[in-house]
């Protein structure tokens, strides 16, 4: 557990998951998204502005939403000459998450490791291996 600043509130919160928002914000998003949704679900052709107004959510709060892969543009949505959610990457006009599919496969690869680096030598540490033994420990 560590001290963290909510990215909503501003307040100092002890931050237990992934998420950059105190418990009462988290609380506050999850309502967002399900307006967001629910909005979709009898909508599911509106833009962006539309979806903001109808639920009077945020439009960079729905864009979070669809960043962090809980929603998805039906199509690549254009705003004022420019896409709205762009690869982090490359630029490319993308409708969800944070990277197109070319750079994820990219970035996944250079994550993986190469297979003729595996079969000659193998990494030094596995944190799964690492666990199990200390469960075997106790």
């Amino acid at each position: 557990m560590s001290l963290a600043k909510c990215k909503r509130c501003g307040k100092l919160f002890n931050k237990m998951l992934d998420k950059n928002v105190c418990p009462a914000c988290m609380e506050k998003e999850e309502e967002e998204f399900q307006k967001v949704r629910d909005f979709l679900k009898r909508y599911p052709e509106k833009k962006l502005e539309e979806i903001s107004e109808g639920t009077e959510v945020d439009k960079k709060v729905i864009l979070d939403f669809i960043r962090e892969g809980r929603l998805q543009l039906a199509e690549i949505e254009v705003e004022e000459g420019s896409a709205l959610l762009t690869c982090e990457r490359c630029g490319k006009p993308i409708t969800t998450g944070r990277f197109c599919e070319d750079c994820r496969k990219k970035l996944a690869a250079l994550l993986s490791p190469d297979e003729d680096k595996s079969s000659s030598r193998p990494p030094n540490f596995y944190f799964k291996d690492a666990i199990e033994k200390k469960k075997e420990g106790d």
